[in-house]
């Protein structure tokens, strides 16, 4: 309880392309030993040895146009999801920007505005959503299909919040109404929790 209460009360970190040296230098260490695996290693090899194309072909799969099309195929055509100061960085590690490992350059991204990562790291994650959604026949949201929900059931999905859930499966006393947003502890944004407001009861099962 402490532990959601401390993630539902207290503000993320910024992302960034740097790598706290805990996945860098100790992921995993045998027992004894000072040192350990190297994270951002494995996920640059793992793109790798999975074929993944270059950064500079997600972002021209996504975002690549007539008014695009020049960045990126020289260091001096520096796209502006990259920030002056991370495509220096590249530079001197990359001999050319088609080289840039996906992980990498998704890193060196700056964020879209209100969000953790950069345009191509976002443009995946939305791709991969709508896949899984879609490839499920079995979502809750598909209409007009033997196994669909009734409208009455949707909207009772629909209608659940986090704070629902937190509420009625820990023991915590008040969360906010919101629970992905931080808001005042004051004001009429927090719910107070109440055990007689289970959803689920041994009887329903």
């Amino acid at each position: 309880e402490r532990i959601l209460m401390g993630l539902v009360t207290q503000p993320a970190q910024t992302n960034d392309r740097f790598a706290t040296d805990q996945i860098t230098d100790l992921l995993f260490p045998e027992e004894g030993a000072d040192f350990g695996s190297d994270l951002v290693a494995r996920n640059i090899q793992r793109g790798r040895d999975h074929g993944l194309p270059s950064y500079v072909a997600f972002y021209d799969k996504y975002f690549g146009d007539s008014k695009t099309s020049e960045d990126m195929d020289c260091w001096g055509h520096r796209p502006s999801t990259i920030s002056e100061a991370n495509w220096d960085v590249l530079r001197t590690i990359y001999e050319h920007p088609h080289h840039i490992d996906l992980f990498v350059g998704g890193l060196a991204e700056t964020p879209v505005s209100g969000g953790l990562t950069g345009p191509v790291f976002n443009a995946i994650k939305l791709k991969q959503s709508y896949n899984l959604m879609f490839g499920d026949r079995f979502f809750f949201t598909h209409k007009d299909q033997p196994f669909s929900f009734t409208k009455d059931a949707q909207k009772h999905i629909m209608d659940r919040k986090l704070s629902d859930i937190l509420c009625e499966n820990t023991s915590l006393e008040k969360v906010p109404q919101n629970a992905f947003k931080l808001h005042d502890q004051d004001n009429n944004r927090y719910k107070t929790c109440s055990t007689s407001c289970l959803l689920y009861t041994s009887d329903a099962a």
